[in-house]
């Protein structure tokens, strides 16, 4: 399995799972994983539906960054045409410094900036994606995580189970316990006064 060139994937942990991203399937391994791993939280269908979404995004992007470098690539060529034709005579100095740094600016500093602006979007709406399904896994205790080296791998971290809707509900039991008590209180105290009230009379 080849990941993206970038850093080197580290291992599964107990508390974190890692997904690689894979070029020679041009997705996200998850031929490892077994509902085991999550303690039959998370099946596999679900781990890999849902990195379908995260791969479906990281092929638009992989697409507007073949844009780039074709722009990139452009752009060179447009420097060989107009060092070549300076070469020939067919340009005067100063034309050719005016053509050259008007190159040089938009492939230095135009095609970075494009480029940094499409990897900022990819991740911020991979984020929002991560984002709402963690609010799904929260009470299984689970946790997608985007690392500084993502889209190289992704990982979904196992948390301290939450126990909110446990906690909530012995609350409530012991509350509608305490309103019982007090009815049967007011209720005995309700017909200690009637007995007492036909007495006197």
């Amino acid at each position: 399995m080849s990941t993206i060139s970038g850093p080197i994937p580290p291992s599964t942990a107990t508390k974190t799972i890692i997904f690689p991203f894979s070029k020679a399937s041009d997705r996200f391994y998850t031929d490892f994983y077994l509902s085991d791993l999550t303690d039959g939280q998370l099946s596999p269908g679900d781990v890999t539906q849902f990195l379908s979404i995260i791969d479906h995004e990281h092929s638009d992007f992989i697409i507007k960054q073949v844009v780039v470098w074709c722009c990139y690539f452009l752009t060179l060529m447009a420097v060989s045409y107009v060092s070549f034709h300076f070469l020939l005579g067919f340009l005067e100095g100063y034309q050719f410094m005016i053509f050259g740094w008007i190159l040089i600016f938009g492939w230095n500093f135009g095609g970075k900036l494009i480029e940094k602006r499409i990897t900022k979007d990819f991740k911020a709406r991979c984020q929002k994606i991560v984002n709402k399904q963690n609010r799904m896994l929260r009470m299984k205790g689970l946790r997608w995580k985007l690392p500084e080296e993502f889209p190289t791998w992704i990982e979904l971290c196992k948390d301290k189970k939450k126990k909110r809707n446990s906690d909530q509900a012995v609350v409530l039991t012991a509350q509608t316990q305490s309103q019982q008590r007090l009815d049967v209180l007011a209720q005995n105290s309700s017909s200690v006064s009637l007995f007492e009230d036909n007495n006197e009379d």
